[in-house]
C-alpha cells in the first residue's frame, strides 16, 4: 500500500503512524514489492512492514502531474485508489479527480473508492458555498465520463458537532 498526502502530513503524521504500528518482527525489506522500495526516499521513512504487507508514504500534490511525482508506478501496479474524506472543500474536487484521471490513464482496471462526509449548507442549515456537496461530486463524476455507484450512506454523529452528518461511500470505476 502507497499512502499518500501533502509533505508535512506524511512526515508528521502518516509516516509516525506507519512506524509506530509496524510489524517489529520484520526489520527488513528487502521482501518489499520493488515498485513500493523504488518510489521512497530515506526523507520518507522508506517501506514499513504492516501484518502481512507492505506500506509506505510518500508526497502527492494533486495541482502536479502524477506522473512527475510517483515516478516507479506502473500501470499493472495500481488496484485501487481510497480516498477518505479528502474533498470536503469545493476547491479539492477537480484536483483530486484529475489525480485520479492520470490513475485511471495507468490502469483502466483500477477502481476508485470514495469516502465523503456531507458539510455543505443543507447538511448545517446555512448558505455556504465553500463545501463540496454530493451534487457536485455526481456532476464532476459524470462530467470525467466515469460510473458512481453509492456502496453506502449512513448518518453519523461527529463528537462536538450538534448535528448528524452525512457519510457516503462512492465507487468509481472509468468509462
Amino acid at each position: 500500500v502507497l499512502l499518500t498526502d501533502l509533505p508535512t502530513l506524511v512526515e508528521n503524521a502518516v509516516q509516525p503512524n506507519l512506524r509506530r504500528n509496524r510489524n517489529e518482527s520484520h526489520e527488513s525489506n528487502e521482501d518489499a514489492p520493488a515498485w513500493l522500495q523504488q518510489q521512497q526516499s530515506t526523507k520518507n521513512g522508506g517501506v514499513v512492514r504492516i501484518g502481512n504487507g507492505w506500506a509506505s508514504a510518500t508526497a502527492v500534490d494533486w495541482t502536479m502531474p502524477v506522473q512527475d511525482q510517483l515516478q516507479h508506478i506502473h500501470s499493472n501496479t495500481i488496484d485501487m485508489i481510497v480516498s477518505s474524506d479528502c474533498v470536503w472543500l469545493q476547491s479539492m474536487l477537480h484536483p483530486l479527480l484529475d489525480t485520479v484521471a492520470s490513475l485511471f490513464e495507468m490502469n483502466s482496471d483500477c477502481v476508485f473508492l470514495m469516502s465523503f462526509q456531507r458539510r455543505d449548507a443543507k447538511n448545517n442549515g446555512g448558505d455556504n458555498t465553500m463545501f463540496t456537496t454530493r451534487e457536485s461530486i455526481m456532476e464532476a463524476i459524470q462530467a470525467w465520463g466515469w460510473n458512481i455507484k453509492c456502496l453506502a450512506w449512513r448518518k453519523t454523529i461527529v463528537e462536538g458537532e450538534p448535528e448528524e452528518k452525512d457519510v457516503f461511500l462512492f465507487e468509481i470505476l472509468p468509462s
